[in-house]
């Protein structure tokens, strides 16, 4: 596979995809985004108002087993409440729900899944794993921008981060940016569109995505991604 190949030839440890590289029309989920969960921690945080939410989400965890050929032989959901960046927050934890049952079971959701899953298994040949599902839209408006990641660049010392862009409305700017592992090099910039993503180390490389605002400033901006953070079981 395309990706594989770049992932394993590659320097630095990360690689875009399309939707053809995952075998999986991925963008099409986006009706699923319509039914996402105000992420309230984060306007707390930010101290943002209450009409003008930034991000919503939901989320889904699963434990994976596979054999030594590289199947699947063992796919069990395991939702639990997971409370954002706890031990720093703890006045404003936030508890994300779960996906809904109508996305969890569209087969387009489950090849994304399986299929990127199907990669990260040639990319390390591991046993067993966790994985947590995260859909999150941003919504940016013409005096307040979107950022998926306010605080910036981020690495939470997963093993492999992939990420998958469902759609975007009335949207500038949220460059998907790569750095290094000290953060002093950017290694890749890309406007992603839908259909497109990227998947990389998380224990090397640092990932963020700029702000976004809307073009047309009389409506607001959307972005939605779907994203998949694997911690393998050592």
């Amino acid at each position: 596979m395309k990706v594989v190949q770049a992932l394993k030839s590659t320097k630095f440890p990360f690689a875009s995809f399309t939707n053809r590289d995952v075998k999986s029309d991925f963008h099409l989920l986006k009706p699923h985004f319509e039914n996402l969960v105000p992420d309230e921690y984060l306007q707390k945080r930010l101290k943002l108002p209450t009409n003008k939410i930034m991000r919503k989400r939901r989320m889904m965890n699963y434990h994976i087993e596979f054999d030594k050929d590289g199947n699947i032989t063992r796919f069990h959901e395991e939702y639990r409440l997971d409370n954002y960046d706890e031990t720093k927050c703890l006045q404003h934890a936030n508890v994300y729900e779960e996906l809904t049952k109508e996305m969890k079971q569209d087969q387009i959701y489950k090849d994304f899944l399986y299929n990127t899953l199907q990669i990260t298994w040639q990319l390390k040949q591991f046993q067993k794993a966790q994985i947590s599902v995260h859909a999150v839209r941003t919504i940016s408006y013409v005096d307040q921008p979107a950022s998926t990641t306010p605080e910036g660049p981020n690495r939470d010392g997963n093993d492999l981060e992939i990420i998958g862009v469902i759609n975007k409305v009335n949207c500038q700017g949220a460059e998907s940016q790569i750095y290094s592992s000290d953060k002093s090099k950017l290694l890749f910039e890309m406007s992603l569109e839908p259909g497109e993503g990227y998947i990389i180390d998380d224990k090397s490389l640092w990932n963020y995505a700029t702000s976004h605002k809307p073009i047309d400033e009389s409506q607001h901006g959307i972005r939605d991604i779907l994203g998949f953070v694997l911690k393998i079981d050592h």
